[in-house]
Formats: structure tokens, sequence, C-alpha cells
């Protein structure tokens, strides 16, 4: 709602006083209620627009000026049976004016107290998670850290722990077991040595190194679309592997082995397709994975791999 600004050098505590005035005439046949949401919404807006300090001494010199009309009955701006409820809404938005001003003077202390939060807590929250990472793992109560520091060192140590478990014990691991490309041939010495790289990534960026962010940003992007590959290449290794499973009893083959001169031997043709059948039903599932769906898979979840960057 817009509300007419009356011409003259006005200070912005006049001006706001006779908007709200106005407002209030506006609105004097609306619920109590209504009334006071209007005044007060539209009190909030103009204060946004002023700078804190503007916005600290015009609430003081509003405040003061609705004290005097209250004083004065308001005879100048009340219609006839309306002084006493306007007298009511102006005690109200003063209220109001005066819980505003304690607001602006929380705010206002605000900011020192959390720099020197900041500064006292987060190089101990750094060297806790450093501590961490060399998997020294520091008590909260063992930093003295002030309680709200202390939750939040907890929390980013949750994230760390996850997202370190998630590549160390999660994607690595799988990659080795299957021996994608980036991982065939590793011995023990690498594999140690790649765990600890897992975990040197996050040091660095604790410790300030240039790129480190960006570096660990792209590791992270990676391992997260690394479930999707993985989703990929299984469904591609189920069709696949099932379709060389299929081809094992593919019965024009299998005839072709026993092809006479004059015809097929089918009753050997016959005992060998169900020879063939009795072998696949019978072996371990395992064996079938490593045989038939296996190969497809890590084919296909190395190109993927290699596509989105190498490890």
């Amino acid at each position: 709602m817009s509300v007419s600004n009356p011409g003259g050098a006005q200070s912005p505590a006049d001006r706001l006083v006779e908007e709200l005035l106005e407002i209030h005439r506006l609105h004097r046949s609306d619920t109590a209620k209504r009334r006071h949401s209007e005044l007060y919404r539209h009190l909030d807006k103009s204060l946004q627009s002023l700078d804190p300090a503007d916005a600290d001494s015009t609430l003081r010199e509003i405040s003061g000026k609705l004290r005097q009309r209250d004083a004065d009955g308001n005879s100048e701006v009340a219609p006839s049976g309306e002084s006493e409820r306007l007298k009511a809404e102006v005690a109200r938005l003063e209220a109001q004016v005066l819980q505003l001003l304690k607001e602006n003077e929380a705010l206002k202390q605000q900011p020192s107290s959390a720099t020197a939060g900041a500064d006292d807590g987060l190089p101990r929250i750094r060297e806790g998670l450093s501590r961490f990472l060399r998997r020294d793992e520091v008590p909260v109560d063992a930093l003295g850290l002030p309680d709200d520091d202390g939750r939040f060192f907890e929390l980013v140590r949750e994230l760390l722990r996850f997202a370190l478990d998630f590549e160390m014990m999660g994607v690595n691991p799988l990659l080795k077991e299957i021996e994608v490309d980036s991982m065939k041939g590793m011995d023990t010495q690498m594999w140690t040595d790649l765990q600890q790289n897992v975990r040197d990534r996050f040091r660095e960026c604790l410790d300030g190194k240039e790129g480190s962010v960006d570096s660990l940003r792209d590791i992270l992007n990676h391992n997260t679309r690394f479930f999707m590959y993985l989703n990929l290449s299984y469904h591609d290794a189920i069709q696949k592997g099932t379709q060389s499973m299929l081809t094992e009893l593919e019965h024009q083959a299998i005839l072709q082995e026993h092809k006479q001169l004059l015809g097929h031997d089918y009753g050997a043709a016959w005992k060998r397709m169900t020879g063939i059948y009795d072998d696949l039903t019978s072996r371990p599932a395992r064996d079938l994975w490593e045989q038939f769906f296996l190969p497809p898979f890590r084919d296909k979840l190395s190109a993927y791999l290699e596509k989105s960057g190498k490890r």
C-alpha cells in the first residue's frame, strides 16, 4: 500500500509519523489486529530502507513524537469518537517501536561477539579436524570450545567422516575388488598410499593450500557420480551377461558342431545342449557372475570413469 508523502522539508521521523497516522485512518474500520499489522508492517519496511544508525535515531524520534501525540490527546488527527481508540493505537505502536529499538541494540552487539567467537574458535576447530585426519580423534571437550562452536565442530567432523568413509570404505574398495583399469595391479603399499592421499586432500584444504578446495570439489563430484555410473554399468552387465549366457545354449551353433556328411547327429547335439544347461544351472552364482557379467560390468564402469576424468 502506498501512502502519500506531504511536501515540505520533513525529517524521516516526521514523515513516518504522518504515514502511520494516515494508515490508521485508512484502516480504522478494520479489526484492531489487522490495523495494527498494517501499521507495524509499514514501519518495519520503512526502517529497512535506512542505514542502521539512521534507523536507530529515527525510531527514537518516532517514539518521542508518538508519546507527545498521546499526551496531546490526538485531537488534531482523530475524528469525533475516535480519540480514545487512536490513543490506544498510538500507545501500542510506541511499544512496537521500543521493541524494534531493543532488536536494533542486540543486532549492533552481534557482529563483535560473532567475530570474537570466530577468532577464538576457528584455530581450535581446524586443529581438531587436522588431528582427526591423523587418526587422533580428540574429544570436543578437550578443544575448550564454546557450546555453539563445539556443535559446529562435531557437525563438520561427522561430515568429514562420511566423506572419508564414502571414498575409503565404499568407492575405492569396490573399484579394487572389480579391478577396473585404475586399480589393476595395486599392491598393499599402493593401497595404503591411496588411502593416505584421501586424507591428505582434506588436510591440504585445512592448511589453506592453493587450489586444494577446487581439487577436493572435483573429487567429491566424481564420487557423487560414481554410484550413478555403478547403477548404469550394472544394468548394462545384466543385459550383456544374459545374452552371453544364452548364447551358450544357441542350438544352431551346437548343431553346427555336430554336422555330419549326410546331416546332423541330433542325439549328440541334444546331449551336448542338455550338458551345457545342467552345467549352467548347477554352478555357483559367483562363477556365473565372474564369467558372464563381470567383464561387461568392468568394461562399462571403466569407460564411464575414464570419460569423467581419471581418479
